[in-house]
């Protein structure tokens, strides 16, 4: 059916082409339409044409690489490095809305003006740039596929925008590098194009310094990408009042990646929010440029973490515009948050970390310990809301992890009862039995976390851990205190010796 449809396409453009030929030729003879349909048909083409030139599309052209003039995509009808078949000789410009194939043989380089297209193939990579000191941008409509980079041009000082407004989700990965220009970079769903369809977990995106950014059409939607890595700015593009609500960017994505940059940025106006989900089974790590001690979230939505793990280095920033902190966190089932860091929560947000049954907090960063610190919102903060089980994975010794709720308000929620929030100790190397340490630094001067809603967890009980939990300091400090410990080297001794006797009786009896 593909074919058919390709096959009429090409035959209403040849129609067309014949028929221009013919206002300047008037005593141009009659053609058949196409060599692979009968002439008799050439009426009910031409009727046809008319008809399926909405639902098809305009014709299909191919940029091959062997056009020696302006490697520019424009509607300029002077340039002409399209060509109509694969591989054929380029001598067609521009029209907007028609389909694109960049070739194997394609250039690396193609400067964008200001083009919109259907559907777009990449076969084997492009990079887009632009030319000149003012804005060019272009408009995917379609589907698409392939891998492209954005790199600003040689001057420094012209802005190029890829808007991926189409109506299935891009396939490939869209490398962004940075751009002296502000507004640069690639828009999921601008204001022109509506719904996020153009983007999803297919669409993968590096960052080298460049900019994602979502457009009015993720207000009141979720924009999904498969992954995110590298560095530079994930952010909102377009503050106004038209434009107000929550625009949601979903990460879903199966392998483990970070990004180090600013996520989130300066909106112009309080009612325009971005909100953050993590969804798939990877881990996505977001850490600031500048290490623990610089920030990392501008953005004032709420933060989810449905599937996989999201580590998060650094402090949320609390100086950008219209961004007084964060909103709520929740953590699924099976779902990992880990925190190295402080989050400060929006001063109207009843700020706290939400972990449903089988939800999994990671005080510090992956395989190393540090400090999750939780600050802010309005008063009536819990901090940490446990809604059933939940597991807490735990390092201690000399270096230890540690979990702190700042605020008053912060003396936390549990609803699984006994035994409901479990420990996984891991040993830093210099624990011994007998030493108590600080774990959770509840605010004010009591808690409302039940003393045996603590325990251990099935993997520390079976590595050997054993101790008593209690509240201290002033009522809101929970510590633990060891009483046994796994002994991994004499475990490793006594199977060594196991294995060395066995070996001795074999050698032996032969």
């Amino acid at each position: 059916m593909a074919r058919k449809i390709h096959a009429l396409k090409r035959s209403c453009l040849e129609l067309k082409q014949h028929n221009n030929m013919k206002k300047h030729i008037p005593n141009l003879p009659s053609r058949t339409v196409s060599k692979s349909l009968p002439a008799r048909l050439a009426v009910g083409i031409t009727l046809g044409c008319i008809s399926i030139s909405s639902n098809l599309g305009a014709a299909t052209l191919f940029w091959n690489g062997n056009y020696v003039g302006d490697q520019s995509w424009t509607t300029t009808t002077s340039v002409t490095p399209w060509a109509t078949t694969d591989g054929g000789a380029a001598t067609e410009f521009w029209t907007n809305g028609n389909d694109a194939v960049i070739t194997d043989n394609g250039p690396t380089d193609i400067a964008i003006w200001t083009a919109n297209v259907g559907d777009v193939t990449i076969e084997n990579g492009a990079n887009f740039t632009t030319t000149g000191s003012s804005g060019h941008r272009l408009t995917v409509s379609g589907s698409g596929s392939g891998n492209f980079s954005l790199t600003d041009n040689i001057d420094s000082n012209g802005t190029l925008r890829i808007l991926l407004n189409g109506s299935s989700a891009w396939d490939g990965t869209i490398t962004i590098n940075e751009f002296s220009t502000s507004d640069s970079g690639v828009i999921l769903a601008d204001a022109s194009g509506g719904g996020t369809a153009g983007s999803g977990s297919n669409t993968h995106f590096v960052l080298n310094g460049g900019q994602l950014m979502l457009g009015a059409g993720v207000v009141g939607n979720t924009a999904t990408i498969g992954s995110l890595s590298g560095t530079g700015t994930v952010k909102i593009r377009s503050a106004f009042s038209s434009t107000s609500g929550v625009r949601t960017l979903l990460v879903d994505q199966s392998t483990n990646t970070t990004f180090t940059g600013t996520f989130g940025d300066n909106p112009s106006r309080a009612d325009n929010q971005m909100a953050f989900t993590k969804a798939g089974a990877g881990r996505l790590i977001i850490s600031s440029n500048s290490g623990s001690s610089g920030a990392w979230g501008g953005y004032a939505g709420a933060t989810s973490v449905n599937e996989g793990s999201l580590y998060l280095v650094g402090s949320s920033d609390t100086t950008y515009s219209n961004v007084s902190g964060q909103g709520t966190y929740s953590v699924a089932n099976n779902a990992t948050l880990g925190v190295d860091g402080t989050i400060t929560f929006g001063s109207g947000v009843s700020g706290a970390i939400t972990v449903a049954n089988g939800g999994i907090l990671d005080p510090g960063q992956v395989n190393q310990v540090g400090t999750m610190t939780l600050t802010g919102g309005d008063g009536s903060s819990l901090g940490l809301v446990f809604e059933g089980d939940a597991n807490i994975l735990f390092t201690l010794g000399s270096s230890q992890d540690s979990i702190v709720l700042s605020n008053s308000s912060m003396t936390g929620s549990a609803a699984g009862g006994d035994d409901s929030i479990l420990f996984t100790f891991t040993d830093s190397g210099d624990v011994t039995e007998g030493q108590t340490f600080d774990l959770i630094d509840f605010g004010g001067t009591t808690q409302s976390i039940a003393l045996s809603s603590f325990g251990l967890s099935a993997e520390s009980l079976g590595e050997g851990w054993s101790g008593n939990f209690a509240y201290s300091g002033d009522g809101n400090l929970l510590q633990f205190t060891v009483s046994s410990i796994p002994e991994p080297t004499t475990y490793a001794m006594i199977l060594s010796g196991l294995a060395l006797g066995m070996a001795i009786i074999k050698r032996r009896r032969q």
